[in-house]
């Protein structure tokens, strides 16, 4: 009973049929084709499921298509066995970091390949962009049987980005709102219909914290042909596992990211404290609850200047010697961003950052009547208060008469295993071995606490 991927456009079932090419190729296909055809011995699927019993030899079929065919066929009767094509979900994994300290991409991998119902696509010479991502599902050979759900596992940022290659031929790994904006208007990109992709398809984009960007995922559900629904996670998504002698267990969890931002550093614990119980909004937990000013004081180390790890205090229902950690984390964002001026002599010290506001207000991207103002990328609610809240350096350049302008700012993090009202964390998990099933199931993409949809 062979299953047979259409790798070709423009044909039609007989003639892909009879090709002496497909493997395995039919014998005597010229009297067996017609056969087979006239006891509905031959079915077709889209990408998306849809099933129609071949009737006319004559059928168009597309690449990407398949095409099941019955091994026995009494002519004239229905004792035909004709295959059922079991539709699959597809994550399509980055594993590029997995000899890095957090092998987020690696784990994720692994983990996917554990999920029920669901195929790994691994990242790869030819698949190492989001454009190659959607040419795989619209015709590629890693396609195997009909799409159920899609899930792109990459790293990604609350601001709007998905640190991942636009097109192959880029050198950048990372889509901002605008540069997907700019690939949705590209008549050349790959087109999703309801033949690659059901209309009630989900699209779940595994990425950190890119859920708390609506406005992204709109984008997304567009390119996916804005039938399918979208979700990704509100919080740091992280893969990991976990041996208890010879038993390996893949699982998923997330982590609250409380984030402060400040033009200079912050002198001592005491005043990084104070900015995240004064943040405005208040930061919560999933329930609702506020974030008290003693947790954050357990949870800050003494040390406000580097990076520190500690394992994070919290049950959980696969071993109790399994462990989770929480993290703090200082950077500075040199050249956050970076602005030239054309002007004709080097003003002013005192007036540079009102000639920088005023420049930037002519950037369309920038005005409030924009649906994504720029300065919201970062994390601030007006262009004053992105301006006001960076620290500049203005660097004139005298053979192009330009002033250019480098922001930069100091961000402190808490990154906080997220668990229930009783501390025990929350988690999907696996056997390695085995049957494909969860043996535990607590993150769900219709649960609004974890994930937001669109």
């Amino acid at each position: 009973m062979p299953v047979y991927s259409v790798n070709e456009n423009q044909t039609t079932v007989g003639e892909f049929l009879r090709k002496p090419s497909i493997s395995p190729a039919i014998e005597n296909a010229d009297t067996r084709v017609p056969e087979l055809i006239n006891c509905s011995g031959v079915v077709h699927y889209t990408r998306s499921g849809t099933r129609t019993e071949i009737s006319d030899e004559g059928f168009q079929i597309e690449r990407g298509d398949f095409l099941s065919v019955a091994d026995v066929c009494s002519t004239g009767s229905s004792q035909t066995i004709v295959a059922a094509i079991q539709s699959s979900d597809y994550a399509f994994a980055d594993p590029r970091d997995q000899n890095t300290n957090n092998p987020f991409g690696f784990n994720a991998k692994n983990y996917m390949n554990r999920r029920p119902q669901t195929r790994t696509v691994d990242f790869s010479n030819t698949i190492d962009s989001l454009d190659a991502v959607l040419r795989t599902i619209v015709s590629g050979n890693q396609i195997t049987s009909p799409i159920n759900d899609v899930i792109i596992v990459t790293h990604a940022g609350e601001g709007g980005f998905l640190f991942l290659k636009l097109r192959n031929s880029n050198q950048s790994r990372q889509i901002s709102y605008y540069d997907l904006e700019t690939y949705l208007n590209d008549q050349s990109r790959p087109q999703i219909s309801s033949r690659q992709i059901k209309n009630d398809a989900n699209i779940h984009i595994r990425g950190c914290n890119i859920g708390k960007e609506p406005r992204y995922l709109e984008l997304v559900k567009r390119l996916f042909g804005n039938n399918a629904t979208v979700t990704a996670p509100k919080h740091l998504d992280n893969y990991s596992l976990f041996r208890s002698g010879t038993t390996i267990h893949r699982y998923e969890h997330l982590s609250y990211c409380f984030t402060t931002f400040n033009r200079t550093a912050l002198a001592n614990k005491q005043q990084v404290l104070d900015a995240f119980n004064n943040h405005s909004p208040s930061f919560e937990d999933v329930f609702g609850n506020a974030i008290t000013q003693t947790q954050f004081n357990s949870w800050l180390p003494q040390d406000i200047n580097n990076n520190s790890e500690t394992t994070h205090p919290c049950s959980n229902p696969i071993d109790n010697l399994m462990t989770v950690t929480r993290e703090f984390r200082h950077r500075i964002d040199n050249q956050l961003y970076t602005f030239d001026i054309g002007l004709d002599s080097n003003p002013p010290a005192d007036q540079r950052i009102n000639i920088l506001k005023d420049s930037l207000r002519q950037v369309d991207t920038m005005k409030t009547s924009h649906n994504f103002p720029e300065y919201h990328q970062f994390g601030y609610s007006s262009l004053n208060e992105f301006v006001d809240s960076l620290n500049w350096n203005f660097n004139w350049i005298n053979s192009n008469k330009t002033l250019h302008c480098s922001g930069s700012r100091h961000l402190y993090q808490l990154r906080i295993p997220i668990t229930d009202e009783n501390n025990n964390l929350f988690l999907n998990a696996f056997l390695d071995t085995g049957n494909k099933q969860y043996v535990h199931h607590q993150i769900v993409e219709t649960d609004s606490r974890f994930f937001a949809t669109v």
